[in-house]
């Protein structure tokens, strides 16, 4: 659990584009998720969700994210905030409120996959996107341990994403539910290298180097093969001028 840190969750904008395969919508779970009853109560949602049409840990927390998209959004007020508190995140609250910060999603999902007994944990670290400075910011997002195999999961940036106002808009992603750890570690770096689930895992120092954030550009702009990525370079210095992003944090 995040406890008094300042926390921030970096949003990705609809242009943010990937090469990496998602899965598709399950639309059976998807509208069985829509039928979930109004509460409070975790272990109750957990036990609807769960009863879905097709019985397995993998579409049990599909079904979660699925939900989490579907009626959290994200808390810009406490965000501005600073400061977060443990108590601001809690899974009353979130489910109260229906919104909340990163540390709020993953807490949600973590309950709600125990509520399950699905294996879960929260893992924290930092995210960083292209052309946001070299520090990158706080982050919280999850691994689940599914049929004996553990996969990383971001119910936040799945959810939305930041407009340029500050607003923020549904789009679920499911780039981010069991994603590709080679995908996840573009942008998001686990305070434990463990949990990068990569055979080599990577250095504070590469991910933080021009390598990677040329692979954050990359992923960005959808330069999916060298020649657009070749094309775009020409272009960008013949315009003698860096690109400017519309992230936000």
């Amino acid at each position: 659990m995040i406890s008094m840190k300042r926390m921030y969750a970096a949003f990705l904008i609809l242009l943010n584009l990937s090469v990496f395969a998602q899965t598709p919508v399950d639309n059976t779970l998807y509208a069985h998720a829509l039928k979930a009853p109004k509460t409070t109560d975790v272990k109750l949602l957990a036990r609807y969700l769960s009863s879905g049409p097709i019985k397995s840990e993998a579409k049990t927390v599909e079904t979660f994210f699925y939900w989490i998209a579907q009626n959290i959004a994200y808390d810009t007020v406490l965000f501005k905030k600073g400061t977060i508190m443990e108590e601001d995140v809690t899974v009353a609250k979130t489910l109260k409120n229906k919104k909340s910060v990163c540390a709020g999603y993953s807490q949600l999902l973590l309950e709600l996959c125990n509520a399950a007994q699905i294996e879960c944990l929260i893992i924290e670290g930092t995210a960083r996107y292209y052309n946001m400075g070299p520090n990158g910011a706080g982050h919280a997002w999850n691994a689940v341990k599914i049929n004996g195999k553990w996969e990383l999961i971001d119910t936040t940036w799945g959810s939305g994403y930041l407009d340029d106002t500050g607003k923020f808009k549904k789009h679920l992603d499911l780039k981010y539910f069991l994603a590709d750890p080679e995908f996840m570690i573009i942008e998001h770096f686990p305070n434990d290298h463990a949990w990068q689930l990569m055979e080599k895992p990577v250095s504070s120092t590469v991910f933080d180097g021009k390598e990677w954030e040329e692979k954050r550009l990359r992923l960005f702009y959808n330069l999916t093969d060298d020649d657009a990525y070749a094309t775009y370079k020409q272009r960008m210095k013949q315009a003698k001028t860096a690109p400017k992003t519309k992230k936000s944090i």
